[in-house]
């Protein structure tokens, strides 16, 4: 994908202009992007899906969420995961969200690819636990 690994940050505009978002919930309150861990954001130089959200928020007109949710150990990349158990255990307890932040809110979770879900999994697991009413996901594209 040009804008997660050639850095084509321009990119982001035009493909969430073209996006299909009609299957989010309208009752949406705010988004939250996957988050990054930051060594990892360090070396690539940005968060691609940080840009995916902020423009998929200005089209659906809802704020973005930007402390709800942080990541709180770095993890391998899931794509190098062989199958579904191994990306689970690899994101399991990866995450963590506020109950000052998430505590009665309906989110929609964004990232730039799913694949087997475990990431979504993960996410929502720590908004739900921090007392976030509901949590629907969101992706750019659909890995295999």
């Amino acid at each position: 994908m040009a804008l997660k690994y050639e850095g084509k940050t321009a990119v982001a505009g035009p493909l969430i202009a073209a996006a299909d978002v009609s299957a989010i919930p309208d009752d949406v309150d705010q988004l939250v992007a996957v988050p990054m861990h930051k060594r990892r954001r360090r070396l690539r130089g940005f968060n691609q899906t940080d840009l995916i959200v902020r423009r998929l928020a200005a089209r659906l007109e809802r704020p973005v969420a930007k402390s709800a949710l942080r990541r709180t150990r770095a993890t391998a990349p899931q794509a190098r995961q062989p199958d579904w158990e191994a990306r689970r255990r690899n994101v399991a307890g990866a995450f963590a969200a506020s109950p000052r932040h998430a505590g009665g809110r309906r989110f929609l979770l964004v990232d730039d690819v799913t694949t087997s879900g475990a990431t979504f999994d993960s996410c929502a697991q720590a908004l739900l636990e921090a007392g976030a009413e509901s949590v629907d996901a969101w992706a750019v594209a659909r890995g295999g």
